[in-house]
């Protein structure tokens, strides 16, 4: 967008000086040798001077504006940066980002007033924090700041004729400052008209320029001037606050640019603009109708349309009304207003209109240029034939450009390759790089196991047909089923079901001292009879391991794979030894079997399950069929003993009994734990849902490593066995109600109200009595987290039903609490009112608070027929039955408020309530007003109570940790709740950050072992044509000893047809470094982001070796997920694929979190979606590869990485 930035940097020249350096030191050598000539001393007396260093003048702080209409000037801001950055001018050039909210980063907002110091803001001046509301009362107070300290000035992208319709309009005349790096508020200035509206009372002048050499030239001149020089230039006067309409309104004769654009009609919009705009624009907007109005698409048709596009003409179109902010697309999309498009197009000649097909071929040819080489906005979606004939994934949007096949290539839109015209590759599982997770295309997308033979034998290719309609044939409940079968070119493949689940190999991972003796006979029993059953039929299956046995939730275990081995007696022997192997490692944790064949094995006593599995084993280990089939024999007919009876009470303290045994306690974490999982009655707890049911906003650190302690805790400590599958852990429970007291009185509380609804009091009465009597105290006590919490008021609400029953019948049960009677809590109702406390945007904001207050009530358990909420201007009312009672709701809501959270920016809220037995005589307290100022933005919440509700609330201990205070004027009390600070989400790269996977001489070994594959696979054809192994894209494999196998693999990607069999190469590489590598130094500074706020790990390294790695070194899963290398290896970074799945995951905006890495590429890939990026440079070498992409910031320690986090978390607006 700069059309000449060399004139531009020459243009800041005269602001390169230098000046002594406070801090500084250099030796004078010439006065240090006067010195001793001087003295005369000797040379064990001689003294150094030191003198102050020289050093540049100034620092720049450029502050670019974000708000909705910023997008389009991404470009300039980043081209303006570069320029000065490389001009050499400064000391140092920092960047920084002002929110539409008016905040900026606590680095620039305490700029030093030391005269060394200057600040450009690159803003169109149309943004919110310009305008009114408490971002521009912020902002207006940042400006004026910064004017009083030091120079400023706006650098504003629009043409200066537009200056005037924009919420900062200008004067034009004659600056001149007081002495050099005078503050702009010291500055002079004349207007050229006399007629000129008067300054503003208490106004500044603020210089505003715009992007070109002339402008700053004057601006560097006038920073620079010694006293009394006129320069010309242009003002806007900065006021206290922000001005009304009548103080910055330009003068009659032009247009009001407060005018509102969205009360006139289309014709109305585009004679305004007609009679506005430049020619230029006019003609870009006709042609901008037809086709996508995206910020990326608009900048392209003006490139096609304009010899010499200036991006002033665009913006002319985008502020000039005609188009509006489209609600659901990305920053930078729009829509025309109705009726404006057809306008447009009028205005279009007819051979313009006619020539669409040759507008689409020159965008495209634009595309085709820069398609897979400079970093852009556009994303690029092609047709790709699925179900039902349509496209998967395809844009709704119309065509606007025509490209080249390569350039869908480069863009990501390949066709897949489809396995014998129906199997689509999804990703690689396992080991074996031949095994494949597909979609079948023909079966309506059904997942399915795609197994491909890659090194099979001649005879076994022969008779492949043979045994693999045999294999379909057979079907057994703990073998996976084989459908289908074919020839890929000349490698055979079949396809299996998918079995849902974990391996077995790493369910054994979290029990290195094997598995329960139950459970392993659980494990091993079917197995054993899959094996008969399949040597039966005259079939072997060659590849039994841990890895091949998949734990689907309600199947047990089901054998998977098969190698296709010819039947014969020496495999059937190798069947049963690595069966023997297999059972040893399920019930010891070691797949070796000890050499003296006996060894620690008790086998004195064969009654014992475990005795039986050590004789089963020896039997398979022998070597000698007869022997072995004799192991499998005592496999086969042993049936795993039925799991113990699991009863339990939830209707006091938790107590677990297991065959009428009480089981010992546990930890209160473990006890929430294990009640979710039975309150689940089966269905499967993901570690998310634990999660929260644990911690919810109170802990910022639910790791995966805790919850699996304790679920360990409660597998070894109290022996409940928990199933875990692909969806997450559950118990299995009796399928009655008995074994729970709390299912048990739920079903009781049934059968009590159809009793009574049929006229049977007897019944009735009985029923509710049996279910008072399973109360054994306070429901769950001692079990913390916000599920029991909800579960309690359910709880209550069930007895006060039960209660209102007994009231009913007329005979309460003797020893039972007195029922409520009609004026009791229990039966009045509650009404709380939410307010939002909000100066602009309320609408949105109230619209937020209602969605955020559902989810609240639904967290707490209160149903949807329990509950009205009903809105009103700027708050909603909440109107609860009777039946929940009120002081355990009220409870739950203060434990709760602190986590209501809402879209920045956060919401105050005033809250208050009140109950009474009649709806309408509910009388709410009045919310004071002195208690308003104590809002600040930050997402409070302040709860004014009647006295009867705090002393209801107080006498039974459930005001939790609020301080409530007494309001001496009308006896009501409130309570302050602060909410949780929030923090900054994080992206970490791996290989350079936590660890280094390839030193210099195994980066070499695997970067050959990569092009191996390349010698291994290539074309007979290509090898005897000469055509070469590497491409031009290859330079950085062959550059010396110090190529990364990633350098490699960016260089190989271009070979397609066996892009998989790299992948899989360098995952195995990956994953066998990363078990052994070592932590680079001070990466333990790191340990804590991963489990104190949102982190997840972006890079082109393999997930599994990053999983390998983090649990070599005791470290969580970072919340955010791993985001690593997929299948498609030409989505390598710079390629922004990896980083935006990470973003999608965090679900934050790029500019709302930062990015620590160490390679280029990665830098390159954050640039590209804005997310503010970090270099690790711990060395020279480093920190000049980063900076040859335009790194800026970088560090040289990961402790310095927490240091910035911890800065940049208590700022606000981040």
């Amino acid at each position: 967008m700069l059309a000449h930035p060399l004139a531009l940097q020459r243009a800041v020249r005269p602001l390169k000086r230098y000046v002594p350096s406070p801090t500084g030191r250099f030796l004078d050598e010439e006065a240090t040798a006067h010195r001793i000539a001087l003295l005369g001393g000797q040379p064990q007396g001689w003294l150094p001077v030191l003198g102050p260093a020289p050093e540049r003048w100034l620092r720049l702080c450029v502050v670019h504006d974000g708000g909705a209409t910023m997008p389009m000037w991404r470009p300039l801001v980043r081209e303006l940066h570069t320029a000065l950055a490389q001009s050499g001018v400064f000391r140092t050039v920092e960047l920084h980002r002002a929110a539409p909210d008016g905040t900026v980063p606590a680095r620039a907002a305490s700029v030093p007033a030391d005269g060394r110091t200057v600040i450009l803001v690159i803003s169109d001046c149309m943004g919110p924090q310009w305008r009114e509301g408490p971002g521009a009362v912020r902002w207006h107070h940042t400006l004026h700041r910064w004017a009083a300290r030091m120079p400023l000035a706006v650098v504003q992208p629009l043409p200066e004729r537009l200056w005037r319709t924009t919420a900062l309009p200008t004067t034009p005349g004659l600056l001149s400052a007081p002495h050099p790096a005078a503050p702009s508020a010291a500055l002079a200035f004349t207007a050229y008209d006399v007629l000129e509206e008067p300054r503003p009372e208490d106004a500044l002048p603020l210089p505003v320029l715009e992007p070109a050499a002339n402008w700053l030239a004057n601006w560097a001149a006038l920073v620079t001037d010694p006293g009394g020089t006129q320069l010309p230039g242009s003002v806007g006067w900065l006021t206290p606050s922000p001005a009304t309409p009548s103080r910055t309104a330009a003068p009659p004769a032009g247009p009001t640019p407060r005018e509102d654009l969205t009360r006139l009609t289309a014709e109305e919009l585009v004679l305004r603009f007609r009679s506005t705009a430049s020619p230029e624009a006019f003609r870009l907007a006709g042609h901008l109708a037809l086709g996508e109005t995206q910020l990326p698409v608009m900048r392209l048709v003006h490139r096609a349309v304009e010899r010499h596009p200036r991006p002033q003409h665009l913006a002319e179109v985008i502020l000039s009304g005609m188009l509006a902010e489209s609600p659901e697309g990305p920053p930078g999309a729009y829509d025309f207003r109705d009726g404006v498009r057809e306008l447009l197009l009028r205005t279009l000649p007819r051979t313009a209109r006619d020539r669409t097909r040759e507008l689409l071929a020159q965008i495209g040819g634009l595309i085709d240029d820069r398609a897979g080489v400079a970093p852009g906005e556009l994303r690029a979606v092609a047709h790709v034939p699925g179900r039902g004939g349509e496209g998967v994934g395809g844009g709704a949007g119309e065509a606007f450009a025509t490209v080249t096949p390569e350039s869908v290539r480069q863009l990501g839109g390949a066709r897949p390759h489809l396995l014998g015209g129906r199997y689509r590759g999804i990703a690689q599982i396992g080991r074996d790089k031949g095994v494949w997770l597909a979609d079948d295309l023909a079966d309506g997308g059904e997942v399915v196991v795609v197994q491909r033979f890659l090194a099979a034998p001649g005879p076994v290719r022969a008779s492949f047909a043979d045994e693999a309609a045999r294999l379909e044939q057979f079907h057994h409940p703990h073998v996976a089923a084989v459908h289908d079968h074919g020839m890929d070119g000349e490698v055979p493949y079949l396809v299996l079901e998918y079995v849902p689940g974990r391996n077995l190999d790493e369910l054994l991972l979290g029990h290195p001292g094997g598995l329960p003796v139950e459970m392993a006979l659980q494990l091993v029993v079917p197995l054993a009879e899959a094996v008969t059953a399949l040597h039966t039929q005259g079939m072997v299956h060659g590849a039994i391991s841990a890895e091949q046995v998949r734990l689907p939730r309600d199947r047990g275990p089901v054998l998977c794979g098969c190698t296709l081995t010819p039947y014969g007696t020496a495999a059937r022997e190798a069947d049963l030894l690595a069966l023997g192997r297999l059972v040893q490692e399920t019930y010891t944790g070691a797949p070796t079997i000890p050499a003296d064949r006996g060894h620690g094995l008790p086998i004195d006593r064969p009654e014992t399950p475990l005795a039986m599995l050590a004789s089963a084993v020896l039997d398979l280990a022998s070597g000698r069929l007869p022997r072995q089939r004799r192991g499998l024999a005592k496999l086969a007919s042993r049936t795993a003993r039925p799991t113990q009876e699991l009863t339990c009470s939830l209707l006091g303290p938790p107590v677990f009994f297991r065959d009428g045994s009480r089981l010992p306690a546990t930890t209160p974490e473990s006890l929430a734990v294990l009640c979710m999982l039975v309150l689940a009655e089966g269905s499967s707890l993901s570690y998310a849902d634990l999660a929260e049911g644990l911690w919810a906003a109170e802990r910022t650190d639910p790791t995966r490593s805790f919850i699996s302690s304790c679920l360990s805790a409660i597998r070894v400590e109290l022996g409940i066995p928990v199933v875990e599958d692909v969806r997450g852990f559950s118990l299995r429970l009796p399928p009655d109600d008995e074994a729970v007291d709390l299912f048990r009185c739920r079903r009781l509380a049934a059968e009590a109200e159809r009793a009574r609804a049929a006229g049977d009091l007897g019944t009735a009465r009985q029923r509710v009595t049996e279910a008072h009597s399973l109360w054994q105290g306070e429901p769950l006590d001692g079990v913390p987290g916000p599920a029991a919490r909800a579960v309690r008021v359910e709880i209550d609400r069930l007895r006060h039903r039960l209660r209102n029953n007994l009231h009913a019948l007329k005979e309460p049960p003797a020893g039972a609490d007195s029922p409520d009677g009609p004026d009791s809590p229990g039966q009045q109702h509650i009404r709380v009112l939410f307010e939002c406390v909000a100066a602009e945007g309320r609408a949105k904001a109230v619209a937020e608070l209602g969605k955020a207050v559902s989810r609240l009530l639904v967290r707490i358990g209160v149903g949807p027929g329990e509950f009205s909420l009903r809105p009103g201007a700027r708050d909603w009312t909440l109107t609860v039955a009777c039946g929940v009672p009120a002081v355990e709701l009220l409870a739950a809501l203060l434990d709760e408020l602190p986590s209501l959270r809402t879209p920045p920016p956060r919401l105050d809220i005033a809250v208050t309530v009140g109950r009474a037995t009649d709806p309408a005589a509910i009388r709410l307290p009045r919310f004071p007003d002195r208690l308003r100022n104590l809002f600040d933005g930050t997402g409070q919440a302040i709860v004014v109570l009647p006295d009867t509700l705090h002393t209801d609330l107080t006498r039974r201990g459930l005001a939790g940790s609020v301080p409530f205070s007494l309001l001496s004027d009308t006896g009501d009390w409130y309570g302050w709740i602060m909410a949780p600070p929030a923090v900054t989400p994080l992206l970490l790269g791996f290989d350079g950050v936590f660890t280094h996977l390839f030193p210099s001489r195994s980066a070499r070994a695997a970067t050959l072992s990569l092009l191996s594959v390349v010698t291994e696979y290539r074309r007979l054809n290509d090898a005897l044509s000469g055509v070469p192994l590497l491409d031009s894209r290859s330079a950085a494999v062959t550059d010396g000893h110090l190529a990364h196998p990633l350098d490699a693999l960016r260089a190989l990607a271009h070979h397609q047809g066996y892009a998989a069999e790299l992948h899989a190469r360098l995952t195995a590489l990956e994953t066998e470094r990363a078990a052994v590598s070592r932590p680079l130094a001070h990466s333990a500074a790191l340990h804590g982001l991963l489990t104190n706020r949102p982190v997840a790990i972006v890079t082109d390294t393999s997930h599994e070796a990053v999983s390998t790695y983090l649990e070599a070194q005791g470290l969580p899963a970072p919340r955010g997920g791993i985001h690593g290398r997929t299948a498609d290896i030409t989505r390598l970074m710079p390629d922004a694929e990896c980083p935006s799945r990470a973003l999608e995951r965090l679900a934050v905006p790029p500019n709302r979190c930062l990015m620590l890495g160490a390679s280029p590429h990665e830098a390159v890939a954050a640039r590209t979606l804005g997310i503010p990026f970090v270099g690790h440079a711990p060395d020279n070498r480093s920190a000049r590869d980063l900076r040859s992409v335009g790194v800026s910031s970088t560090v040289t320690s990961l402790r310095e990485v927490v240091d910035l986090l911890r800065a940049k978390d208590g700022r606000r607006g981040v």
